[in-house]
């Protein structure tokens, strides 16, 4: 049953101030293969844009090389979809979607270049991809400049958004506009998928120059399919406490799930059977393709000799040729011939070989597909099984994705359900699917966050935490085999319990009187194996852990100057490691950096907030503690002529032993904790700070504040909760 493509609409409504600040909602589908973006204006009407109607993004950018291609260019043009394919080349200039793929396609045109493509695979995590992602991780390592899988997906998605922004301009986007972007990912993928997700959208959304900050609303792709089939098609009735399948059949990946409707009328659903996903997307059937082609024309003997093409170009352009033109009208149901020129072929009967022509029959294309879809409808008779198990009665099977475009995908789902009706003496399942299944899924993401109440729970599947020192306890577990600072002035670390949904974190930093730059910092850490506070980060447990937000507040030169001026110094001599140190022996001296550096002791990721001991002041200076991420080491203030001259000595000799093929290998930060430097001044002062956080909606708001005499000075930034919630939580 095919459903028209028709967007949600509520009627045009008032006409809009050409002044007034609009507020929009963007659907991004990232897909495997194939990527889609639909817009909405929420704010009334304009002369340009209609309230209240959903647009795709079209206009994606292509490249033509000659008059052949004019049909496909003029697709591109046309098309909701883009290939999710990028090209580094080595002016350090990057193409993407459609320009890529041609690329691909034309072997570079001799453009030295590394192509990308599939790789969303980095963030799924499951066993089903590991040798898809294996092969994803290859080509990635073969880039310049060790780029990571955020940053190439980061890189896309800033090229897609930019193109997004040029089209919403047209229709009347302007800078001040709200704008909250609903992106969909796979109901499959763990909690850090969906972390490492938002980090790019962030990235590239800052990048590209898009308004929506930190405004990200995550849904599943199965239910934003449903949402906009039920949505754009009333008439499939489903009543409450039906279940029902999704079947998102893209380029790369196929995902079922099964869901319940909850509520009819405000179009509430709840997962039923959790979701699985499979490689059996189109794709797949370009592989089998090329393998075909590989096989039918590896033996050159069929070839007459003299110049031309390679057979790896002459597959190379028949690909495009099966893409476009023979793939998406193979119906199964009659048989089709297709010619590809093959220049310099030699007839063959036996193998279909005309005079430079290669014909593709319906037996060919039946070899290519039949492998997929019995992988695909495993698939789904396995989720219409488990939903059996769980006592649900599966009447209706939605279809989504590009690849639901098939019709011989769709008669070979038809006919698989109506055999298991069969074998189960139940009613046929009714096969539903839009008529541009290819943007549904960015179509229902909106339709979707038009309606957020009663979504999924607000449970959390993630712990956050707070990264900061704590003074060593040798009881602790936690602690055992923790590296250990000594701190300049002895003190524990203050931390209020929680009052509602304020918590605050009394912390402290130890500084010199002659440090010139002070920048205060605080990590917030997300985790979704780990809950137990006190154990360092490199600890085992914290293995997973993903970094959501480092909190920096730099002091001006004016508010450290004031700062020193108003809290009292503080003298003592301290060893800098005595852990690095502890191995040379009581005759060895302690050594003394006089750099400051980036600390190197391990620190704490506190999952909740804990209880310890007020600061205490006039405590003795041999306590030790974990070092904080943001504590630094105190300046050299000797202005001894003497020690600096020694200084520099020691430091050419180490320099030189670490150079030299049997020296001894160090950091070059290492190499200044092994100078003999004595600081005479040893004064410090201690800065006390708070760490604020706030929880409403799907934002945690911090604050880090510092009083600096009679001022509270404070940095304010936003985290968004949707990377430890469910996907469509609100």
């Amino acid at each position: 049953m095919p459903v028209p493509y028709l967007s949600p609409q509520c009627g045009p409504g008032p006409m809009n101030s050409d002044n007034d600040p609009k507020e929009w909602k963007l659907g991004v589908d990232f897909g495997t293969t194939m990527s889609a973006v639909a817009f909405y204006l929420v704010s009334d009407s304009t002369a340009l844009v209609e309230n209240g109607r959903i647009y795709p993004i079209r206009q994606y950018p292509s490249m033509t090389s000659n008059t052949k291609t004019n049909l496909a260019s003029h697709m591109y043009r046309t098309s909701c979809e883009v290939p999710s394919q990028l090209r580094y080349e080595h002016d350090h200039r990057q193409r993407w979607g459609y320009m890529a793929e041609h690329l691909l396609q034309s072997r570079g045109n001799g453009i030295p270049g590394h192509h990308l493509e599939r790789f969303k695979l980095l963030l799924d995590y499951s066993e089903d991809t590991e040798e898809a992602r294996c092969e994803v991780k290859e080509a990635l390592r073969a880039l310049p400049g060790n780029q990571s899988s955020v940053a190439v997906i980061s890189d896309y998605l800033t090229h897609l958004f930019k193109h997004v922004l040029r089209q919403i301009s047209n229709y009347g986007y302007e800078k001040h506009d709200k704008v909250e972007l609903i992106c969909t990912v796979p109901a499959i993928w763990k909690q850090s998928g969906n972390r490492q997700m938002i980090k790019a959208v962030l990235n590239a959304g800052e990048r590209s120059g898009f308004a929506f900050g930190k405004d990200i609303y995550l849904v599943s792709e199965p239910e934003a399919a449903a949402k906009y089939v039920l949505a754009s098609y009333p008439n499939t009735q489903l009543a409450s406490g039906e279940a029902f399948v999704v079947v998102d059949a893209g380029g790369g990946t196929v995902d079922v799930i099964t869901y319940l409707v909850v509520d009819t009328a405000l179009l509430r659903l709840k997962e039923a059977v959790k979701g699985k996903g499979s490689l059996c997307g189109s794709s797949y059937l370009n592989e089998k393709f090329r393998e075909q082609m590989e096989q039918r024309l590896g033996d050159l003997r069929d070839f007459h000799s003299g110049p031309g093409l390679t057979v790896s170009e002459i597959i190379d352009s028949a690909m495009r040729q099966f893409e476009h033109e023979i793939k998406p009208g193979f119906s199964g149901t009659e048989e089709v011939y297709h010619s590809i020129m093959i220049p310099r072929l030699k007839a063959n009967v036996e193998k279909d070989f005309s005079p430079d022509e290669l014909q593709v029959t319906s037996a060919h294309l039946e070899a290519i597909f039949r492998p997929v879809l019995v992988q695909l409808c495993e698939l789904i008779l396995s989720q219409i099984e488990e939903a059996k198990k769980a006592k649900h009665k599966i009447k209706k099977l939605f279809l989504v994705g590009g690849f639901s475009n098939s019709p011989y995908l769709r008669r070979y789902i038809e006919e698989e359900c109506r055999a298991e009706a069969l074998r189960s003496g139940q009613v046929p399942i009714v096969l539903v699917w839009p008529e541009a299944p290819e943007i549904a899924i960015a179509s229902g993401a909106i339709w979707r966050a038009l309606d957020k109440r009663n979504g999924p729970e607000r449970i959390s599947r993630s712990s956050i935490g707070i990264c900061q020192h704590e003074e060593y306890n040798s009881k602790f577990k936690q602690h055992r085999g923790a590296e250990q600072v000594r701190d300049k002035i002895d003190g524990k670390d203050e931390v209020l319990s929680p009052s509602g949904f304020k918590i605050a974190h009394k912390q402290h930093r130890t500084i010199s009187v002659n440090e010139e730059h002070l920048v205060l910092a605080v990590r917030l850490y997300a985790s979704d194996e780990n809950i137990a506070d006190h154990y360092p980060i490199t600890d085992l447990k914290n293995k997973y852990s993903d970094l959501l937000e480092e909190v920096l507040f730099p002091f001006s030169a004016d508010q450290l100057k004031r700062l020193k001026e108003c809290l009292p110094r503080t003298s003592k001599k301290i060893s800098r490691n005595p852990t690095r140190n502890a191995g040379r022996g009581t005759n060895q001296p302690i050594r003394k950096s006089s750099r400051k550096r980036k600390p190197t002791a391990k620190v704490v990721v506190s999952s909740n907030p804990t209880p310890s001991a007020k600061q205490n002041p006039n405590g003795k200076g041999d306590q030790q503690q974990l070092l904080s991420p943001s504590r630094g080491r105190p300046q050299d203030s000797s202005d001894n002529s003497e020690d600096r001259a020694q200084h520099v000595i020691q430091l050419a000799e180490l320099l030189e032993e670490a150079s030299s093929p049997s020296g001894t290998t160090l950091p070059l930060e290492e190499l200044f904790d092994h100078v003999d430097i004595e600081d005479d001044s040893d004064q410090y002062i201690r800065i006390d700070y708070t760490f604020i956080i706030e929880a409403s909606g799907l934002l945690l708001t911090y604050y880090l504040e510092c009083p600096i005499g009679d001022e509270v000075h404070r940095v304010k930034g936003d985290v968004n909760l949707a990377q430890i919630f469910d996907p469509g939580t609100a």
